[in-house]
């Protein structure tokens, strides 16, 4: 760095960031210790320089050289002073944030509100990293609400003025704090004149200063460490609701649930929690009424920290760490290799997705979910009594059977560079590693629940071609038997969000509380209660009484509006109906659902009552399936 608008040029070419070969074959196979974990993070500091560079020149393009070079001289000193102590804090997660989100905007729409607030927030990040090199300076730094953020360390409370927040548009945004440090000594001066000194020590909270607090825990002598961030204006890059200042209370909560964690991972997958030990730095916590259940994420901006929403036991804790840690890995492996040679269109079927995906965004669920199999199958030796190993083998079945199925369908995908090729083979092959031996009932439940996901998924984004429809349309109306023909299809994802998936709540109740299930099959225990979302056609299907699930589902569907698809209700139908014959599943027509609702709609329209069980059995062999080819080995599954 220096002390220019953005980093002087070099004399020579620059020299792309790569890993090891042996590294990478690491990582590949869904793994990659403290080494490998190193090398990303090296990865992600040259990420962080470059994006500074890039926010420093749109900051000029757009007249905001002011705001920017102030905050960027003193983190160039700095930096010659104490280089260490500036990569440090660059790779703060939410420095990483800050920069990418800052050069959206200003690339974007450079009047956007609250832009001059985020171009001047340089000021923080540089005040940061000379208060931990115990450096003199004086920077402005923006106001947000009364609280200058300084990343990593905390907000200082300035009473007495509004904040930058969002000004109305076409209004500059001017309220910035004076920070000053001097032998030691910290304050910030508002606009107004009034000071506030910060503590010495800035890990304890003082009048007018919150620290970003810490989590630590150790096993086995495998240190974790990291931020507990409800502090940082950065910390929520998908809205999903981060959490204000917990109480102490709830910063306990999170470190008793750590401590169990932690020691889950180093015990069973120690590999993974070298990594992880390596790389995470800060969690950054959910708001409990606003996350949704079990609703986790990681931003390929803010490599170290993961969003969490408050977890319900050690177990979901220690699978959330794994798994999100798994998308950060392949997200900084990205920055640096290219695996694939063109994202493709969002057409593919993810088994743990409502919505077609690109080739990307498969490779990510791929590489997460193979570490998720890999989770549950050492939870099935290690879980007490029988029905926590059922789900523990359930959740291993499905989640194998799964990202086999969708690492077979990237690998069809013709879009793979070579890197790519070896990342998904290295996770096919660690896959088939893993040891089998679930017990049939529960296998056949994991396929039940696959089908059933996959007929959903068909049901929520294959729309058949309109004219073969009116040609079986046409077929029934005469009375006929439709020959063979074909019924292709587009993919037009639904409108709608997918709701709580009632049966997959009511298979899991199946496995953890079998009492509990048969009371509420009885009739002894309200559904409600249960499984809330659930329907009398579900507790029938899950329960083995197909005939009346078939019943109950088609009065859902002949109850339904004309202008409404109930999806659920025609996936749950074709269960039922495939539980009844031989080939499962997998047979036409019951593993073409959609072509089905689009029949009984036309047909409805048309003046026509059909039973939606009987147009099932109707349907003739609608030919060669049209969809993803993942979304139909997926349904061929349940036998």
């Amino acid at each position: 760095m220096s002390g220019t608008a953005a980093p002087s040029a070099p004399s020579g070419p620059l020299r792309r960031h790569t890993l090891p070969a042996e590294q990478i074959a690491a990582l590949a196979r869904g793994h990659g210790g403290a080494e490998a974990v190193a090398g990303l993070r090296a990865g992600q500091l040259s990420k962080r320089l470059v994006l500074l560079r890039a926010v420093g020149e749109a900051a000029r393009d757009t007249g905001r050289a002011g705001h920017w070079q102030r905050g960027y001289d003193l983190l160039a000193r700095v930096q010659r002073e104490a280089p260490d102590t500036v990569a440090a804090i660059l790779l703060s997660p939410q420095v990483g944030e800050w920069a990418a989100h800052t050069l959206r905007r200003l690339r974007g729409a450079g009047a956007e509100p609250g832009i001059d607030a985020d171009v001047a927030h340089i000021g923080a990040v540089a005040a940061a990293a000379a208060i931990t090199a115990g450096a003199d300076f004086a920077v402005e730094v923006p106001l947000r609400h009364g609280f200058a953020a300084l990343p990593g360390l905390g907000r200082a409370r300035v009473t007495g003025v509004q904040g930058v927040g969002e000004p109305e548009a076409g209004q500059e945004a001017r309220e910035t704090a004076l920070l000053r440090g001097e032998d030691g000594c910290v304050a910030v001066e508002s606009p107004s004149g009034e000071t506030v000194e910060l503590p010495v020590d800035l890990r304890a909270p003082a009048p007018g200063w919150e620290p970003v607090r810490r989590l630590e825990c150790t096993a086995d002598e495998l240190r974790l460490s990291v931020l507990l961030d409800d502090l940082d204006p950065y910390r929520d890059p998908h809205g999903l609701g981060a959490a204000s200042r917990l109480a102490e209370q709830g910063r306990r909560t999170w470190q008793e649930g750590l401590d169990g964690a932690w020691r889950l991972l180093v015990r069973d997958h120690p590999r993974h929690a070298e990594g992880i030990a390596a790389g995470l730095r800060a969690l950054v916590p959910l708001d409990a009424s606003s996350s949704g259940r079990g609703r986790n994420a990681t931003s390929a901006d803010s490599f170290g920290a993961t969003m969490m929403a408050p977890p319900s036991d050690t177990t979901a804790l220690a699978l959330g760490l794994l798994h999100e840690f798994q998308h950060a890995k392949l997200n900084a492996l990205l920055d640096l290799t290219a695996l694939y040679t063109d994202p493709g269109q969002p057409r593919h079927y993810a088994p743990w997705r409502a919505d077609p995906r690109p080739l990307p965004a498969l490779l990510h669920g791929i590489y997460a979910h193979a570490a998720v199999a890999e989770f549950w199958q050492v939870r099935r030796s290690r879980s007490t009594g029988r029905p926590a190993a059922d789900f523990a083998h359930f959740e291993f079945a499905r989640w194998r059977a799964q990202t086999v199925n969708a690492a077979a369908t990237a690998a069809d995908s013709g879009l793979l560079t070579a890197v790519g090729e070896d990342l998904v083979g290295g996770i096919r092959t660690r896959l088939e590693e893993l040891e089998g031996g679930v017990p049939e009932p529960v296998a056949h439940t994991a396929r039940a629940a696959a089908c059933d996901h996959a007929l959903l998924w068909r049901l929520r984004n294959l729309r058949p071609d309109p004219t073969a429809v009116e040609e079986l349309a046409a077929a029934w109306r005469r009375g006929e038997r439709a020959g063979p023909r074909s019924a292709g299809c587009v993919i037009r994802p639904a409108e709608a969000p997918p709701g709580i998936d009632a049966r997959m709540e009511l298979r899991a109740l199946l496995l953890r509380d079998p009492p509990r299930f048969a009371e509420a099959a009885a009739g002894r225990t309200p559904l409600a209660e249960a499984a809330p979302e659930a329907t009398a056609a579900d507790l029938a299907l899950i329960s083995g009484r197909a005939d009346e699930a078939r019943s109950a589902y088609s009065s859902v569907i002949a109850g339904a509006s004309l202008d409404c698809e109930p999806h659920s209700a025609w996936a749950g139908l074709a269960l039922a109906a495939a539980a009844s014959t031989p080939s499962g599943c997998g047979s036409a027509p019951h593993a073409r659902p959609e072509v089905a609702m689009a029949l009984y709609a036309a047909l409805r329209r048309g003046g026509a009552d059909p039973a939606p069980a009987e147009l099932l059995t109707w349907l003739p062999d609608l030919g060669p399936d049209p969809a993803p080819t993942g979304v139909h080995r997926a349904a061929a599954g349940l036998t």
